[in-house]
């Protein structure tokens, strides 16, 4: 049987947020404005298999295909026979171990729930039982936003990113329409809970690259790229505010004077550390005070 409108609607969602998805990123999609929760995870359900021959070891799921995060809440990826039918990479059919669960829980959030005009803070109850409506669709096309933020490789764009010679990073960019008009372009940095120093050399690591390489020095110029870096908990929020602030300006005051910064100014881009609901409840052994 051929699959629907919405059904495609839902898979191309789920390839362009990095091959998986979940109930409450959907739920936040035009495409189920004014729908309920329960019409979301019944459409889901078709496309993981609702038949007997799915419910029976080995699971075989058609289109999508559920990975537990933990006891009460899931993910769902595509399955290898949606990549074919979507023409995107199998990479994005392969089970998700215990890292690609962390790393896609917290990339879905940001890209597809943080922000929105109906959840400013980005609070994210996303796997709870009741039958709350999405947005109406006459406040869906400014609530929703679903391709707000998208990710994207810089290798992807050779001509405007010269990075093939220098093993770029292929993951954790994002290209946002921001409020004003502007495209801005973005990295994000993960925090799995632990020690605050990995963070700030990750993230200053990162930066120090881009900015030695002139791979983004006319968003820099421009004041459109942002560093997000994504936490566990209020507690680390703060601590690493305070810390990667210090640690950025000590690596990068120096390699940003080619581009006309001074010892002292601002720097040439945003950073914003974000909290993840439910995000440390996923890591085992997280530091969330």
């Amino acid at each position: 049987m051929p699959l629907t409108p919405l059904q495609h609607q839902i898979l191309s969602h789920t390839a362009q947020s990095l091959g998986a998805t979940t109930i409450g990123a959907l739920q936040r999609q035009p495409f189920f404005a004014g729908k309920t929760r329960a019409a979301v995870k019944s459409a889901v359900r078709r496309l993981c298999g609702t038949s007997k021959r799915y419910r029976q070891p080995p699971r075989r799921y058609r289109y999508l295909a559920p990975e537990p995060l933990d006891e009460r809440r899931v993910i769902y990826r595509l399955t290898p026979r949606a990549t074919r039918l979507l023409g995107v990479s199998d990479y994005l059919a392969k089970p998700l171990g215990l890292q690609a669960r962390i790393r896609r829980y917290a990339l879905i959030w940001f890209l597809c729930i943080e922000g929105t005009v109906d959840n400013p803070q980005g609070v994210w109850d996303a796997e709870r039982d009741t039958d709350d409506r999405c947005p109406t669709d006459e406040s869906a096309a400014s609530s929703i936003a679903p391709c707000r933020r998208v990710p994207f490789s810089p290798r992807d764009f050779p001509a405007q990113f010269d990075v093939a010679r220098h093993h770029a990073p292929r993951k954790n960019f994002y290209v946002e329409q921001a409020a004003e008009g502007r495209t801005r372009i973005g990295f994000i940095v993960l925090d799995h809970g632990r020690d605050p120093r990995r963070v700030y050399r990750n993230a200053s690591q990162s930066l120090l690259r881009f900015v030695q390489r002139g791979w983004l020095d006319d968003f820099l110029t421009a004041g459109c790229f942002d560093l997000t870096v994504l936490t566990v908990s209020e507690g680390k929020r703060a601590e690493l505010e305070l810390g990667l602030d210090k640690q950025l300006r000590a690596v990068l005051t120096s390699p940003l004077r080619r581009l006309g910064r001074r010892p002292g100014d601002p720097l040439p881009f945003r950073v914003r550390v974000l909290v993840v609901p439910g995000l440390a409840d996923l890591i085992p052994g997280s530091q969330t005070q």
